[in-house]
């Protein structure tokens, strides 16, 4: 129950959380279990709010490299056979 909660407050976070820095902040904070995690997708909302073309630049260089790890990470388990858990 209590890492069913942990999971919804930090979809959470990574999807309605008003305040756009501590958004971006949290979604970096670290690479979630798979690909498909609210904070690995594109928030426009935050690539709206980047003034300059070069953060918007590195907000998404930044995000295609966090997506690589998490699909490497999900490969890697499942060559070794490990479990994945898919919510």
């Amino acid at each position: 129950m209590k890492s069913y909660i942990v999971e919804k407050f930090d979809t959470w976070i990574c999807t309605s959380l008003p305040v756009l820095s501590i958004r971006l902040w949290w979604c970096r904070l670290w690479i979630r279990k798979n690909e498909f995690h609210a904070s690995l997708f594109t928030d426009m909302q935050i690539l709206l709010s980047l003034k300059d073309t070069t953060q918007k630049e590195s907000y998404i260089t930044d995000l295609h490299q966090r997506k690589h790890v998490a699909l490497s990470k999900r490969k890697k388990d499942l060559l070794t056979g490990a479990r994945l858990y898919f919510h």
